[in-house]
């Protein structure tokens, strides 16, 4: 772990501390330990200065990362319980005190009067003084006394079994001191400023939900249920070959599962899937199960079809490469604070969005599934109410859907173009929504945006060729034929985009994009040999035929051309039309004006930046 810089702030200072910090936080969310695992430590003090180390037979040595210990009366029973914090789970443990006979004792809750005290008699110091025993016994009521928490309001007195209370004196804050009477030990009492009345006080009948002394502590479950509030699309799956899986195929009610041969649990898990396939049907239900079969050597993909054939599975099956294994376990990682591996089997139960709904780590019984399918109607309060084994109420809304967590993951182990696909997805995935969530779509946009503005630009020969390349890859995609012409007409080769605008609309007649650029340069090239009036204004025409003429930019495009065959009359009147289309303070119409001037004056117009080309 780096150390704060102090005086030193340079770019390479702060970036390795930065890192440091970044992998610290990794190390700690994959429950790895501050303190290696030591164990806690609890000594007893044997008088004359000496202490023994009582943590194994006291049971307060667990492998914790503890950061906090507060002594209170939990079970009011006299005698002191004890309450441990720490960073890593269990974060909360309570020892509970059972001691063999009954205590003697006397419990005091102290009240200022809001005036010379302060209502929590913060500072007030009492010392009770025993029959039997020469020393007093002194406490303070602080505020603040422990890191990360803080004791109750009851000062707790242990008290001799053969000892009786002579007397209660409190040194309240402001130097007042008082007298308290009536106070027998075994009980639990209020103190109020200025009454020197001791007022008795019986703790409630507590139900207690602690695990009786006796009782084991259930072992620790292998399977997971995790029900999400907020959905996220399923991420990226590709199968062996490295193709990936239309999003089509991944809509639901969809339930999706990565197994092994060689896993136990994963047949039982299938075989269970098999017997109850016609309640998944009934219910509408799909089954995609891949295969991690093929991810090391030793693995054997053919096992895995005949495995199974041999159970006579019903359902889609499919191999895939370690890249969709790595993504699927980014992704549940994004939603717990706990970043466990994902483990085989492990399923994803999607909605008919394609956004996953519940994830399953470990094997999933076909009752527990079924009983979730509801789940994918639900709305994100009732999600929420689902999400939690306990009954009550809750102080806040549902938390906004973000992509950030799921973002972080995938920034931090480098996969930015898993991240910008992922986002492009969600983005029209979100869209197509009835009731698209713009902040979430907003954030993802703005990702993006810092992505492209971070990332090396490429030089124009590697644009040119990954254009190109996308071309040869599909020779029949018009989206890829028009950027490769947007690039060549950029690198001045017009003939070369011309030809290209050409076939992307042979193949997409209805990119409309690539035949306004088409038609402007035919129309508007200072180069008599690359101008083609007669192309040109067949274009434009064909564009207010589609538009109704209701479109200025092709109207001005339509304008431009007359005005290159000689028809400057209809060129000018070309471009009033468009300029009645669009407001008066609107940019364009400097554009406009500068041409209707030109077509007035029997001047064609050409697109003046090419010539330096």
């Amino acid at each position: 772990m780096s150390q704060s810089p102090v005086d030193d702030f340079s770019e390479e200072i702060t970036s390795r501390y930065r890192f440091g910090w970044a992998a610290l936080s990794r190390l700690l969310h994959m429950g790895r330990s501050f303190s290696g695992r030591e164990k806690n430590c609890a000594f007893l003090n044997t008088g004359g200065g000496r202490f023994t180390d009582i943590s194994s037979v006291s049971g307060f040595d667990f492998p914790d990362d503890a950061r906090t210990v507060i002594a209170t009366d939990w079970d009011f029973d006299g005698d002191l319980d004890l309450w441990t914090s720490a960073r890593t789970a269990p974060r909360l443990r309570l020892l509970r005190n059972d001691l063999a006979q009954e205590s003697t004792f006397v419990s005091l809750r102290l009240h200022g009067d809001g005036t010379k005290v302060n209502r929590n008699a913060i500072g007030a110091r009492v010392v009770v003084s025993l029959t039997e025993d020469p020393r007093p016994i002194t406490r303070t009521v602080r505020g603040g006394d422990s890191f990360l928490s803080q004791n109750g309001a009851w000062l707790h007195f242990g008290i001799g079994r053969q000892a009786g209370i002579e007397s209660v004196m409190v040194h309240w804050p402001g130097g007042n001191t008082e007298a308290f009477k009536e106070i027998s030990p075994t009980g639990f009492y209020d103190l109020h400023f200025g009454t020197g009345k001791a007022q008795a006080w019986s703790p409630p009948k507590v139900q207690s939900a602690l695990l009786p002394a006796t009782q084991e502590p259930e072992p620790e479950s292998e399977r997971t249920r995790i029900v999400l509030t907020q959905r996220l699309p399923l991420p990226m799956l590709w199968k062996e070959d490295g193709t990936e899986i239309p999003t089509t195929q991944l809509k639901g009610p969809l339930l999706i599962n990565l197994w092994a041969s060689w896993c136990p649990a994963c047949l039982d898990e299938l075989k269970d899937w098999v017997a109850h396939a016609g309640d998944y049907r009934s219910k509408g239900l799909r089954v995609l199960v891949l295969n991690t079969e093929g991810l090391d050597e030793s693995g054997d993909p053919t096992r895995a079809r005949e495995t199974l054939k041999e159970m006579a599975f019903p359902f889609d099956s499919a191999p895939v490469n370690a890249d969709t294994v790595q993504i699927l376990d980014l992704f549940q990682r994004s939603y717990l604070d706990s970043w466990q591996p994902l483990p085989v089997p492990a399923s994803f139960l999607i909605d008919t969005n394609g956004s996953v709904a519940v994830i399953y780590k470990g094997s999933v019984h076909a009752k527990d599934v079924l009983y979730d399918l509801p789940l994918l109607k639900e709305k994100p309060a009732a999600l929420r109410v689902a999400t939690s084994p306990f009954r009550g109420r809750w102080a806040m809304p549902p938390a906004s859907l973000s992509t950030s967590r799921f973002t972080s993951q995938l920034l931090d182990h480098t996969k930015l173009e898993w991240l910008e696909t992922y986002l492009r997805r969600f983005i029209r995935m979100e869209l197509e929504n009835q009731s698209p969530n713009q902040n979430a779509i907003k954030t993802a946009r703005q990702t993006l945006a810092t992505l492209e503005a971070e990332r090396p630009k490429p030089s124009a020969s590697e644009m040119l060729e990954k254009a190109r390349q996308a071309v040869a890859e599909n020779q029949k995609d018009g989206a890829a034929r028009m950027h490769l012409a947007d690039i060549l007409r950029g690198s001045g080769d017009f003939s070369g985009a011309i030809k290209e605008y050409k076939e992307a609309l042979r193949y997409a007649p209805g990119l409309t994009v690539a035949a306004g650029k088409l038609c402007w340069t035919l129309a508007a090239h200072p180069d008599a040999e690359i101008r083609s009036p007669d192309e040109a204004l067949a274009i434009a025409n064909k564009l207010i035929q589609l538009t109704g003429g209701k479109d200025p930019n092709y109207l001005d495009l339509l304008g431009i051309a007359q005005a290159a065959s000689g028809d400057f009359k209809g060129a000018a009147s070309s471009v009033r039309s468009a300029m009645a289309l669009v407001p008066g303070n609107s940019p364009v119409q400097n554009a406009f004006r500068s041409r209707l001037s030109l077509y007035e004056a029997g001047k064609p117009f050409f697109d003046e930046s090419w010539r330096k080309k």
